[in-house]
């Protein structure tokens, strides 16, 4: 192997070994090793990186000195060095294998007999030491890129996993967003609309697009000075838009505003504006809440209304009361006869008011109390005539009669039973005290899935003016009949609301001279077949 021809097939094997990065380090160390055994004829042959075999050390720090190939023609006469040969006998060549000017390596031939080694063999085992430098060097840039690789692909499935949250999380926000039942508006930093949900639409009437892109309460006016606010145009997007502070969170609220709606009709709302900032404390976006609170507010009102209106109709009788108690104490001469006149009055007033606060209590647990509701099927003939016989006291007194116009067979309804028999007597007792007639007549009447429960006097009627107000708080009609009854104007009022409240309806008709109609409707139970009225 002394020509350039053989040469270059050595040094072909051995960069076909390099090319063969997929394989273990060992194993093309084993390949680069076969080749040179093979090729140059030796008996051993040692490829040492100091990184992975620390056997000869003391070796690796001697070339290290060097950077020189050392050869030895005959160990047994020739080795002068002071630390241990690796072989006993024979002709050995170590080559260093370096790395940037650095001895990283060796490479080790042996022939068991000394014999004369050849420049040519040198030069093979110095191409061969700078081919294990390149492949070393390789192989570590290799696992190096690997390990960026494995680093790159966890980070990039961490970001991932992050991305895949990231959706989620958007996806969660956006159907919260579109669905929620609270209005929500999103601003940028300068207060500009960047978007609206569909809640606040349908609270403001206003479309999206024409919301986006305007500064905020400026384009509708968004919050009206007749909130009793005292604070005008009070916006808490705006705000927090002129305060913009850094690196602080703001939460801006007013329970009590008018939101102004398209079509220029004012609702309550209760407005929360929160501010959203990036890792650096600053202000990137506002979110605020819109509440309809319309509801809670025109309760509040009527609370308010019916406290007035109790206070005003207290009023009378406990003046009454007190005139006539004040009359029999400062009138000591008083005789009995009109002693007792008094307390007659007197006490008649307390019972008005007994009554009427009998009413309020009722109508309070009417708003309060709706999960006592049992609706069951019911039988409407016998609890007709259970209210009948209730009332029939009243009836012989008045010498009313009541005529049903109705079989006697059963009709059934769905309905609570307690509460339906409170509206039934009530309208009854209504038409018996105020009616002026001589007769009341109960019919049945069905109407495609409801029964309807029809009460008729015969009595003086009632004005077009006043069939309108029959059921509101305290009202009363104004005639000669109805001033000489007592009674607060909460009977119609509570026998509607207790009608609703089963799902029924209550409603009224009448003609002035001729009586007055009340119709209760209710649900039929369907499967059970209703008789034929008369």
């Amino acid at each position: 192997m002394e020509n350039n021809e053989d040469i270059r097939q050595l040094l072909y094997q051995i960069s076909n070994a390099v090319s063969k990065l997929s394989l273990d380090m060992d194993d093309y160390l084993s390949v680069i090793k076969e080749t040179i055994m093979a090729n140059l004829g030796v008996d051993n042959c040692l490829i040492f990186i100091d990184r992975k075999k620390p056997d000869f050390a003391d070796i690796i720090d001697f070339i290290k000195n060097k950077k020189e190939t050392l050869l030895v023609f005959d160990i047994q006469n020739n080795w002068r060095l002071n630390f241990k040969s690796p072989f006993k006998a024979g002709s050995l060549v170590i080559s260093p294998i370096l790395l940037e000017n650095k001895v990283i390596g060796l490479v080790i031939v042996h022939w068991k007999k000394p014999k004369l080694i050849k420049q040519y063999e040198l030069e093979v085992l110095r191409l061969v030491s700078s081919q294990v430098a390149s492949a070393v060097n390789i192989h570590d840039l290799h696992n190096k890129v690997v390990s960026q690789r494995d680093k790159l692909k966890s980070v990039v499935s961490d970001l991932s996993d992050k991305l895949q949250t990231i959706k989620m999380q958007e996806q969660r926000w956006h159907t919260f967003f579109q669905t929620v039942d609270i209005g929500m508006i999103i601003y940028d930093s300068e207060g500009i609309i960047i978007d609206t949900n569909p809640e606040f639409c349908r609270l403001s009437g206003f479309e999206k697009e024409e919301l986006k892109g305007h500064l905020a309460c400026e384009s509708r006016s968004l919050y009206n000075p007749f909130s009793k606010t005292k604070i005008g145009n009070f916006c808490p997007a705006m705000e927090i838009v002129k305060r913009k502070r850094i690196h602080k969170s703001q939460i801006i609220k007013n329970d009590e505003l008018w939101l102004k709606q398209k079509n220029g009709e004012f609702k309550w709302v209760s407005v929360s504006a929160y501010s959203i900032l990036d890792n650096f404390g600053k202000l990137v976006l506002i979110v605020e809440i819109i509440r309809d609170i319309d509801k809670l507010k025109k309760i509040e009102k009527e609370r308010e209304d019916f406290i007035t209106s109790a206070t005003h109709e207290l009023r009378t009788p406990l003046t009454a009361v007190r005139g006539y108690m004040s009359m029999i104490l400062n009138n000591k001469g008083l005789n009995e006869e009109n002693k007792t006149r008094y307390l007659e009055r007197a006490y008649t007033s307390s019972e008005e008011i007994m009554d009427l606060v009998e009413r309020m209590l009722e109508i309070i647990r009417i708003k309060s109390d709706k999960s006592s509701i049992k609706l069951t099927t019911i039988d409407l003939i016998e609890l007709i005539n259970d209210v009948i016989v209730n009332l029939n006291y009243k009836i012989e007194k008045t010498g009313i009669s009541v005529k049903k116009d109705f079989t006697t067979q059963p009709v059934f309804a769905s309905s609570d039973y307690k509460r339906l028999k409170i509206v039934i007597s009530g309208i009854i007792d209504n038409a018996i005290k105020y009616s002026g007639g001589d007769s009341i007549i109960i019919s049945l009447v069905k109407d495609h899935n409801d029964i309807i429960i029809n009460i008729r006097d015969t009595g003086i009627g009632i004005s077009e003016e006043d069939i309108e107000n029959i059921f509101q708080r305290f009202y009363r009609v104004s005639d000669s009949l109805t001033s000489r009854v007592p009674g607060a104007g909460l009977g119609l009022y509570i026998a509607r609301e207790l009608a609703n409240e089963i799902g029924g309806e209550l409603s009224a008709s009448s003609i002035k001279g001729e009586g007055t109609t009340f119709k209760i409707r209710i649900p039929l139970v369907l499967q059970l077949q209703l008789p034929c009225t008369k």
